[in-house]
Order: structure tokens, then sequence, then C-alpha cells
């Protein structure tokens, strides 16, 4: 708990950093969208990429998603309790206040992530 604590407390502090290059865009959400290992193509162009981790919360595994744009900077992260749920917590950096859920289906967490982020305009 502590360690998964001090992880939002970070990323609420590194937010501040962030607000400068974290706009809200406009993006077609009705086109396809593709991830093919950690890229998210959208349009046929790169428009992010993720990045899976698996820290441990008192012994319980919990995974995390972290989500960038092209150029290397982080647009949100997302939580899911359990090595295999899928139900997914996505903060925002720009905003940690900002929360949204998403349950996704096995093989397309990130699929279902980027979509979530793609419609509320932040990837």
């Amino acid at each position: 708990m502590f360690r998964i604590f001090f992880f939002c407390f970070f990323l609420v502090h590194l937010s501040a950093f962030a607000q400068d290059s974290l706009k809200i865009v406009t993006r077609n959400t009705k086109a396809p969208i593709e991830v093919n290992g950690a890229l998210i193509r959208q349009d046929k162009r790169n428009i992010g990429f993720v990045r899976f981790l698996e820290p441990y919360n008192s012994g319980e595994p919990t995974r995390v998603c972290q989500i960038f744009i092209p150029n290397g900077t982080q647009v949100a992260t997302a939580f899911a309790y359990g090595k295999a749920s899928h139900e997914w917590v996505i903060m925002m950096l720009k905003n940690p206040d900002i929360t949204f859920e998403v349950t996704s289906k096995e093989g397309s967490d990130a699929k279902d992530i980027a979509t979530v982020l793609i419609k509320n305009g932040y990837l």
C-alpha cells in the first residue's frame, strides 16, 4: 500500500512539471486504433506508446500501465489491482483529480486504455 501511495504522490508532483507540455488535443475518435507491442497508432500515425509494470502492493500484484505521447512525455498512469485484473483506473498527469475507469478484455488492455484517452482528448 505504501508503494502505491508513494507512486501516486510522485505522480502528483511530477504533474506540476508536465503541465506545460500536456495539452488537450482534437482527434478523430472514430478512426481505428492499433496497438502493436508498445506502440499506439491511429490514422496511420504514431500517437503514443505504453509501458506495463507489475510492482507489488503488500504482496498482492498490482498492474501499472504508463501512457506516453511520442515525444516521451507521460500523459497518464493506469492501475489494475490483481495480476489477472482488467479493471483499470486511469489517472491523468495533467490533472490528477481527473480519473477514468475502464474494464478491458484479455489482450486488449493497452487499446482499451488508449481509446478512453483518445475519446477524452488526452492522447
